[in-house]
């Protein structure tokens, strides 16, 4: 486990990552910060980067039939970051109230300002200060490999959804660090991780799918084209896939 030291400097860390000129660049002050789902119709250059981080969102939106997202009660987006996921996740459930986490203040600053209809509280993942069958839906874009570990947030994800209720997420598998903190406990790119944790925790694997082409690997053309070739070539040594998937708690 980080020490509050280490995890004061992750934050530190990532909130200057996450606000950084390069950052600025690609997504301005859209609030998105995620490598994007880059349809056919979104060629991997800059302009096109805020696109395709909102369409990554709507695709793991896709997975919960609209129908069933009217009669959602409450969503909780965690690691919500700077509020532009949270807030697309409100447009597609007008009948929810909308909880977004993080572990950084100054990110939730942001968030409550671009969805002010949101809810927005300092928390750690993997220690959820929520009662337990809380919540019909759970978010987590991007975030899943940074936890210590997965398995324990998918436990927490178990307790507070309600039976019926989805985890849907996007990830990284990565054989080793990249970037800010990732805990040795989250190194490898098997993917079957993922039903071994569910099934572990009391969770249902209901879909997975390696996307890798549609987000990383275009965002990495991105990235080559800017000239961060070292980015690039950091990235692929470690990558195992990017991954999307959606989590049942069984009724």
């Amino acid at each position: 486990m980080l020490t509050d030291e280490e995890k004061q400097n992750f934050i530190a860390s990532y909130d200057l990552a996450i606000s950084s000129p390069r950052a600025r660049e690609l997504f301005g002050d859209s609030g998105f910060y995620n490598v994007g789902y880059w349809a056919d119709h979104l060629e991997a250059v800059p302009e096109n980067a805020v696109a395709a981080a909102k369409a990554l969102v709507q695709y793991l939106i896709s997975f919960d039939r609209p129908e069933n997202r009217m009669a959602c009660r409450d969503i909780l987006d965690v690691a919500c970051g700077l509020g532009a996921t949270t807030r697309e996740i409100g447009d597609h459930y007008p009948n929810a109230n909308i909880h977004g986490i993080n572990l950084s203040p100054w990110q939730l600053t942001q968030a409550r300002e671009r969805f002010p209809a949101g809810t927005f509280t300092v928390m750690d993942a993997t220690d959820l200060q929520f009662p337990d069958q809380s919540f019909d839906r759970i978010y987590c874009v991007e975030a899943l490999f940074y936890f210590e570990s997965r398995r324990t947030f998918l436990k927490e994800a178990f307790r507070v959804l309600r039976p019926g209720g989805l985890l849907l997420v996007s990830d990284f598998l990565l054989s080793g660090p990249f970037g800010s903190h990732v805990p040795k406990v989250n190194y490898g790119t098997d993917p079957s991780i993922y039903g071994e944790h569910a099934e572990a925790v009391g969770l249902e694997l209901v879909r997975l799918e390696d996307i890798s082409p549609r987000s990383v690997k275009a965002f990495q053309e991105l990235f080559a084209s800017l000239g961060r070739t070292e980015a690039v070539a950091q990235l692929d040594a470690v990558l195992g896939g990017y991954y999307v998937a959606a989590f049942k708690r069984p009724s």
